[in-house]
């Protein structure tokens, strides 16, 4: 068995090993980005204060959906997700494609779709981040 080095690979091994690196993207670069409103897409707001508000799509109706969909949002984000806020989203189809619920298959049916959300976000973030400091990206 051999060992492919992923993402999710390299943050289990600095949790295991304690080693925390903080990483924070001043309001300032936030709002560089995002606009006055924060607003990053239609699913997603970061207030100036660092509260992260994800735009639930599919209505709950008790089967704890409107947690993890917006869970697969926050974990691609690399949100604390103490400072994350949840809303019910607005009904359009234009921005958030079909919202309905049932057949226990939102998640499956979701989950591409929006840990992608999740992963563009938080490559705008960066890359603002690394234009305000003047360092490549990757560092």
């Amino acid at each position: 068995m051999t060992f492919t080095p992923t993402r999710r690979a390299l943050l289990k091994t600095i949790a295991a090993g304690s080693l925390i690196i903080p990483f924070a993207i001043p309001a300032k670069g936030i709002a560089a980005i995002a606009g006055e409103a924060g607003k990053l897409n239609a699913y997603l707001s970061i207030a100036p204060d660092g509260i992260v508000t994800i735009a639930a799509k599919t209505p709950e109706i008790g089967q704890g959906i409107k947690t993890s969909l917006p869970m697969l949002i926050a974990e691609e984000l690399d949100a604390d997700w103490k400072s994350v806020r949840i809303t019910e989203a607005r009904l359009d189809p234009a921005a958030f494609g079909r919202q309905l619920t049932g057949g226990s298959f939102a998640t499956t049916m979701h989950w591409d779709e929006l840990r992608r959300v999740g992963a563009a976000a938080r490559a705008m973030l960066v890359s603002a981040a690394a234009k305000s400091w003047g360092v490549a990206a990757g560092e």
